[in-house]
């Protein structure tokens, strides 16, 4: 007899050994071994940077407080006078960036007229709010002549559009923003980030703090100087003063950080166009309002007509950065773009009439329009005298029957179709029959209609 039959089945399951599940809950497993020895989790190993520590001013003995307060000549940090009347703010440090970290877009409103920033007392001088964006790594700076401060106005669309152009010229998805807490800038900043394609990280100064905001600020100072400058110029030209309400300026203040952009050569002997694009400017440039020869552009695959002049009269008002285009004032005051460009001579270089006649901005060059892209032709009014028919739809596509070579050996070969000859031949080549034989073999093939 077995032992099985001897001891039963519940003796020998009882006497079996205990398994222990792979995974057991902490309360029924506790955290001992088997002998009796404790178990002992590893701690996480973690690291933290060190933060920087203000200095210990110290504690001065009772003689050296007694002798420094007779005349507090030198500055004792442990002196709360001194502190009080000499202390000065905290120095600000050049921060090394990492390399993969998002580049710095600073943002700040300036004016061309000296004096306060008050928007209310600028504004009523004729000078309008200038919108300036510091690029820290190119050191580009961008500026627009906008309408107001904020967002509280019907062209703020068009401002915005301009300023994403500005951020997609640099090749930027990821960016920070960087302000001085401004409502009106951190409104209009709230804007651009739900317009922008791309990814926008929030930095603030302090408020008052002017150091902490001091690229843009600079870069404020170099568009007032670039534009006053300009502007004196031009006014020298004309021998006529340019009215600050008058949209010229507006194109002005665009040329003038252009120009800073192209041609002032940093520290490193290189210019903002050549850090962003990797080469110089190769685009001729003339003063600005200056009256030029230019060849109006056409669309591809077309051509100006064989009569029609070659060259036009136009005012030079600016460049287009992404295709180096240049911006010309037409006769009748509109906008146009073009190439290529021929100086007059010196006498007849100047037109202070045509260049003030002017009716486009720089932020909507077609006024009373939704366009804002630059016309290529004189007239603007040509386009709403042309009437664009609406594409005709391409006739629908027929396929013919696919015939097998069984179909013609059933209905029956053609006389000189080289397909069937082919065929009969027992050749590989591609074989194409002619209409008439297709025609009667699909007659053959067709099925009959029935009665």
């Amino acid at each position: 007899m077995s032992a099985c039959a001897l001891t039963g089945a519940d003796d020998l399951t009882a006497s079996a050994p205990p398994v222990r599940p792979a995974i057991a809950p902490l309360d029924v497993f506790p955290l001992e071994d088997v002998e009796g020895e404790e178990f002992i989790l590893p701690e996480p190993e973690e690291e933290a940077a060190d933060a920087p520590l203000l200095r210990d001013p110290g504690e001065p003995t009772q003689a050296e407080v007694d002798q420094h307060n007779l005349t507090h000549a030198a500055f004792r940090s442990w002196c709360p006078h001194c502190v009080r009347g000499r202390a000065r703010n905290n120095p600000h440090r050049a921060v090394q960036r990492e390399s993969d970290a998002a580049p710095t877009l600073s943002f700040d409103y300036g004016f061309l007229s000296g004096g306060a920033q008050d928007e209310s007392s600028q504004t009523a001088a004729g000078f309008s709010p200038v919108l300036v964006m510091h690029d820290e790594v190119t050191s580009s700076v961008f500026s627009h002549a906008v309408p107001h401060k904020g967002v509280d106005y019907p062209e703020v669309t068009l401002v915005l559009r301009a300023v994403c152009r500005d951020i997609y010229s640099l090749g930027y998805k990821r960016v920070i923003f960087k302000d001085d807490q401004e409502p009106a800038l951190v409104a209009f900043l709230q804007a651009l980030r739900r317009a922008l394609m791309g990814e926008v990280v929030f930095e603030r100064s302090p408020v008052g703090d002017a150091q902490s905001h001091g690229a843009v600020e600079r870069a404020v100072q170099t568009m007032q100087g670039f534009a006053r400058t300009i502007r004196d110029a031009v006014e020298y030209r004309l021998q006529v003063k340019v009215n600050p309400e008058n949209p010229l300026m507006s194109w002005l203040v665009n040329h003038a950080v252009g120009i800073h952009r192209r041609y002032s050569i940093g520290a490193d002997g290189r210019t903002a166009y050549q850090r962003c694009k990797g080469k110089s400017a190769s685009t001729a440039v003339v003063e600005f309002g200056e009256k030029v020869w230019y060849r109006p552009l056409t669309y591809s695959g077309q051509r100006l007509p064989t009569a029609a002049a070659r060259f036009e009269l136009g005012c030079f008002v600016g460049f287009v950065d992404i295709s180096n285009e240049v911006v010309l004032v037409g006769e009748t005051g509109h906008i146009v773009k073009s190439r290529a460009l021929r100086r007059l001579p010196k006498s007849q270089r100047w037109d202070a009439e045509w260049l003030l006649r002017v009716s486009g901005t720089e932020i909507q060059p077609n006024p009373g329009e939704h366009d804002t892209r630059l016309r290529i032709r004189l007239d603007p009014q040509v386009a709403h005298d042309v009437v664009i028919e609406p594409p005709k739809p391409a006739p629908p596509r027929t396929r013919s029957v696919k015939l097998a070579e069984a179909d013609f050996w059933e209905a029956g070969f053609s006389d000189g179709c080289r397909g069937c000859e082919l065929i009969m031949q027992g050749s590989k080549q591609s074989k194409v029959h002619n209409s008439t034989c297709r025609r009667s073999c699909l007659l053959y093939t067709s099925p009959s209609p029935r009665d």
